[in-house]
């Protein structure tokens, strides 16, 4: 995946999409990480992990979804320091 790419859509066989979005998850959090390390510590960091949009269902287990969910909160804890005013967290 390029380093422009901004977003993903998730169009994939259902039995796919826990593991097409935990990559694409992680692949958002990897960027964040590199990005934080090129800005200077007092620069504000502006840069959020990838949007992933996925097709329903999410997945297809109650667990599935929320270990993903839980891959989220711990990028949204890499970014604390950002202002989550704009909701894109929700």
């Amino acid at each position: 995946m390029g380093p422009t790419v901004d977003g993903a859509i998730v169009c994939t066989p259902h039995s796919t999409h826990f593991a097409v979005g935990k990559e694409l998850i992680r692949e958002g959090r990897r960027r964040f990480r590199e990005a934080k390390k090129m800005m200077g510590e007092e620069e504000k960091i502006c840069y959020r992990p990838m949007n992933i949009l996925m097709e329903k269902p999410m997945t297809t287990s109650v667990s599935q979804a929320r270990k993903l969910h839980q891959l989220l909160l711990e990028c949204r804890d890499d970014s604390e320091s950002e202002d989550d005013s704009d909701g894109r967290w929700n």
